[in-house]
């Protein structure tokens, strides 16, 4: 692991070290597995899972619609499904992803909150309000700006500016629940059901399995 995350290794230029401590908190999203992240006791992590079907249907559009120095995936949807269940695509597999995050979680690691893109949907406020806590910020009396609807209407906010896109294409697309499944094949479904059975024989870990239900945890659910 870089030891620049490591707490009282800092290596880095003179006067970094003194820069970043004038920084003071900041923020970062990252693809980055649970033992690839800091490893100092102030963190807090915020783990957004989704589930793995949307993931894939979500990433396929992303890829193919990318242009320009980027890249983009010209396969079809049926190639890029069967790289993105062995892995072959950036950002590995969905359930090594989630497993990363799951044994953390398990191990008690109170830095991370489990946070899903199906609770988010459900309920907008109440997850919010969890995230707050988490990190230590008071509550946002309005979380409407945060919808969907209200992030699609603002996409040049949130839109990667790095990235070059197809004509017409938009990167906040549709902001719902289950669309993987329904764009999957029969033969499709069986191998990704297949593919979370091989990964977790005993089912997926109570935490995640709940959360991409939608259901807030125990402790935020009311008595």
């Amino acid at each position: 692991i870089d030891p620049h995350w490591v707490e009282g290794r800092f290596v880095g230029a003179p006067g970094s070290a003194a820069a970043h401590t004038a920084l003071g908190r900041r923020c970062f999203n990252t693809h980055l597995l649970h033992d690839m992240l800091p490893l100092s006791r102030d963190a807090r992590i915020v783990y957004v899972v989704r589930d793995g079907a949307d993931c894939a249907l979500s990433f396929f559009m992303h890829l193919s619609n990318q242009r320009g120095a980027a890249g983009s995936y010209s396969k079809g949807w049926g190639a890029f499904f069967d790289e993105w269940l062995r892995g072959d695509l950036p950002y590995g597999r969905w359930c090594d992803h989630v497993r990363s995050y799951a044994q953390a979680i398990a191990a008690g690691d109170e830095r991370v909150l489990l946070v899903s893109y199906e609770q988010l949907s459900l309920d907008l406020e109440g997850t919010m309000r969890q995230i707050a806590a988490h990190i230590g910020v008071p509550p946002l009396a309005d979380v409407s700006p945060f919808s969907f609807a209200s992030m699609r209407a603002e996409s040049e906010r949130y839109q990667p500016e790095s990235v070059q896109w197809a004509e017409g294409f938009r990167f906040l697309r549709k902001g719902v629940v289950g669309g993987g499944k329904r764009h999957m094949d029969v033969a499709q479904l069986r191998q990704w059901e297949a593919n979370l059975r091989d990964a977790f024989p005993g089912g997926l870990p109570s935490s995640m399995a709940a959360a991409l239900r939608g259901e807030a945890p125990r402790s935020q659910q009311p008595e």
